[in-house]
């Protein structure tokens, strides 16, 4: 049988070696993050830095989980994604987001965007992340959005 082993024992082993990647503009998920997420490891850690035109995001088959570890984010949630594309039907980028509420998301923070939400998330400085991908049970894609997206060609 698998041992339960709480969260905080894996993430205090690791999370030095995540952070200690030197900073590039953009969104990344960091490298040792992504070996622990191939492994079965649901939180992805992730940087955020000068990220000024981020494409908006739209995930039909997953919840996202964030939780603001240092720094902030301006969030741009809801509302309805503009030119949006996809390469497998379930995830869409898109050139931003028409109507959308705005928030701002700081230290400590923890916000959950369900899946068929549309989010876009702007940094001027340094903002790191957990994010947590939740899949609902099978046969719960959230595809009535669909019906208003016009994908670019």
């Amino acid at each position: 049988m698998a041992k339960l082993r709480p969260i905080r024992h894996i993430t205090a082993q690791k999370v030095v070696k995540f952070f200690s990647e030197p900073l590039k503009p953009g969104n990344c998920v960091l490298k040792e993050s992504q070996k622990l997420y191939r492994k079965g490891f649901p939180p992805r850690f992730v940087r955020n830095y000068h990220l000024e035109k981020p494409p908006a995001e739209l995930h039909l088959h997953e919840d996202d989980i964030f939780l603001c570890l240092d720094g902030s984010a301006q969030l741009i949630v809801g509302g309805k994604i503009i030119n949006p594309w996809t390469k497998d039907g379930l995830t869409f980028l898109a050139d931003g987001i028409k109507g959308g509420k705005k928030l701002v998301l700081r230290k400590g923070d923890v916000l959950h965007i369900p899946a068929g939400q549309s989010h876009q998330i702007f940094t001027r400085d340094l903002c790191n992340f957990v994010v947590i991908k939740v899949t609902p049970p099978e046969g719960k894609v959230r595809l009535g959005y669909l019906r208003r997206i016009k994908i670019k060609r």
